[in-house]
């Protein structure tokens, strides 16, 4: 509190009584040795905030001054060494209920004021707790931390478990030695290359009804396929091609294959073996063709020679030919 002139100044406490009275034996003081005494004084009570007029100097003495001169001394308020806190008030609802939360769930609920100081029984997880303690705090819920870091930590040993489980090497079986391969038999790779001449004597016998001249080339071996035909083999190419077409189609012996189908033939142990041979193709009728009948079947005899792993075709014969329906 701040005094203003005029007032009458509130009486020293005891210790300042007495130290002022310490300092009137001294001899002689000064002014400024006054204002330090009472300021020690004031220091020494370690008080609150108060604001305090200096004595009048004829009381140690001295000369006299004007009151309205004398300097305010602040000195500490007296506090207490611990503060107390009041609890927080409880807001009331228009309802006249008060708003508290469990502090273990964090579940809010509405409770009459008169029954702040009783205590009571969460409905979630049956904490028993007092619901003026909770009033003015924050809810906090349960701390599920531990929880979640311990899953997490499984989840990551099972997923170690799986990755090292997956990439164990399954045992590594031992590779067989060429003398214990089973080399192929005989049986098998004579029926591997008549399979493979049978489907090329086909493939040239159906080129030559389509008229490919390519593919009658690569398959034929052309000295004795124009022997056959008539065909002089010195002629220019294009015009070797476009007689060798017409004579297979004018040429008793090739142009049943552009009356029949052919699909399947044989050939015998020796034409697979050898390097020349000779090979059946059967002739069947076409689908739409009304003059034979569907199991009537002839047969060509095709000469070929092999030429690496191609067959080259170099005469062919007539052995029989599909019969006709009768009256037809």
């Amino acid at each position: 509190m701040r005094l203003h002139q005029g007032a009458r100044a509130p009486q020293p406490t005891r210790a300042l009584a007495s130290t002022a009275c310490s300092h009137r034996a001294l001899p002689k003081p000064t002014v400024g040795s006054v204002s330090l005494c009472v300021h020690a004084a004031a220091l020494h009570r370690n008080r609150g905030s108060l604001t305090v007029p200096l004595p009048r100097a004829s009381a140690c003495g001295l000369r006299n001054r004007p009151q309205d001169q004398a300097d305010p001394i602040v000195a500490r308020r007296p506090t207490s060494t611990r503060s107390s806190r009041t609890p927080a008030a409880p807001r009331i609802g228009a309802d006249g209920k008060v708003e508290i939360f469990c502090p273990n769930c964090a579940t809010r609920f509405r409770l009459d004021e008169a029954a702040l100081d009783t205590r009571v029984q969460c409905t979630v997880c049956e904490n028993v707790f007092l619901p003026r303690n909770t009033i003015g705090k924050i809810a906090k819920g349960k701390d599920y931390t531990k929880v979640y870091m311990s899953f997490g930590a499984l989840v990551v040993v099972l997923i170690g478990g799986i990755a090292l489980l997956m990439n164990k090497k399954a045992p590594v079986e031992p590779k067989p030695t060429p003398a214990a391969m089973a080399a192929p038999k005989p049986a098998e790779i004579l029926e591997k290359e008549r399979a493979r001449r049978r489907d090329q004597l086909i493939r040239w016998a159906q080129k030559v009804t389509a008229g490919d001249i390519f593919l009658i080339r690569e398959y034929s071996d052309l000295d004795g396929l124009c022997a056959m035909l008539g065909v002089n083999k010195k002629l220019p190419k294009e015009q070797l091609d476009a007689e060798i077409l017409r004579a297979l189609k004018a040429n008793n012996n090739t142009r049943l294959l552009y009356e029949f189908d052919c699909n399947s033939g044989t050939l015998g142990d020796d034409a697979v073996k050898a390097n020349a041979g000779q090979a059946k193709l059967v002739l069947t009728p076409r689908p739409l063709d009304e003059n034979y009948d569907r199991l009537a079947t002839g047969e060509l005899q095709v000469d070929f020679k092999m030429d690496a792993d191609t067959v080259k075709v170099s005469g062919v014969k007539v052995l029989s030919a599909p019969k006709r329906r009768a009256g037809r």
